[in-house]
């Protein structure tokens, strides 16, 4: 009878090892599924983030190169840029609920984040380069307006400030600065965004391959202005 009553404790204690394995098993197996779909789900999203912000900067450079042309008229762009500001202010507002005290605001090589920030001065530093964004859009032509033609570096500058030209030179300042405050702005929030995503993770990685698009998409969009701004004051006879 003993035997018997031994017997069967053996095999319940064996049924309940077996079960036991199997619940392991089971639990890591779901375990690896979830991270297996976690990590494509990032793989996604970061394939997202890098074709979003790339087509972003890309097609606001496309933009501004195109319908800048030599059109005097500021509006486009300025109505543009408060357009930016607006997205800034929505994108910062959506960041600053979602990152903690200190964030990581400076990344190597790598990608690998290498220097932090508290939220705070982060913001605020975001706040001055919008600042100086704006500041060369709106800010230099008004500067070369009030300075003397004496000082203003220019080629054939005395024949596009006879006054005769000078608004429509003044004009052509002013709407050329906004197009460049525009592409700068556009930069910058799609850098902060990538900045943002890369707190989200951990270890805090930022997109390396989507920044170097964003900053040749740039680069590319500042030799372009630059060349056409040579170009046009290289003609006195128009």
């Amino acid at each position: 009878m003993a035997a018997e009553v031994s017997a069967e404790c053996c095999s319940a204690e064996n049924s309940s090892r077996r079960d036991s394995r199997k619940g392991l098993y089971r639990g890591l197996a779901e375990n690896f599924s979830r991270r297996d779909a976690t990590e494509k789900s990032k793989g996604k999203v970061s394939t997202k983030v890098k074709l979003s912000g790339a087509c972003l900067l890309a097609g606001c450079s496309g933009l501004t190169l195109l319908y800048m042309g030599d059109t005097p008229s500021a509006r486009l762009p300025s109505s543009i840029f408060v357009f930016l500001l607006f997205v800034g202010l929505v994108q910062a507002n959506y960041q600053a609920g979602r990152l903690p005290r200190v964030i990581a605001t400076h990344f190597g090589k790598s990608g690998m984040a290498n220097g932090w920030q508290t939220k705070g001065v982060s913001f605020y530093t975001e706040a001055l380069l919008v600042l100086l964004a704006a500041s060369i859009a709106f800010g230099v032509p008004r500067l070369i307006e009030m300075l003397p033609v004496s000082l203003v570096n220019l080629q054939n500058k005395e024949y596009w400030f006879a006054p005769e030209r000078r608004a429509d030179t003044l004009a052509y300042f002013r709407a050329q600065f906004a197009w460049f405050g525009c592409a700068l702005l556009a930069f910058l929030l799609v850098v902060y965004e990538l900045v943002f995503r890369a707190n989200l993770v951990f270890p805090h990685q930022l997109n390396t391959t989507a920044f170097v698009a964003v900053l040749f998409a740039f680069l590319a969009f500042v030799m372009i202005w630059a060349v056409r701004l040579i170009l046009h004051f290289s003609r006195p006879t128009q």
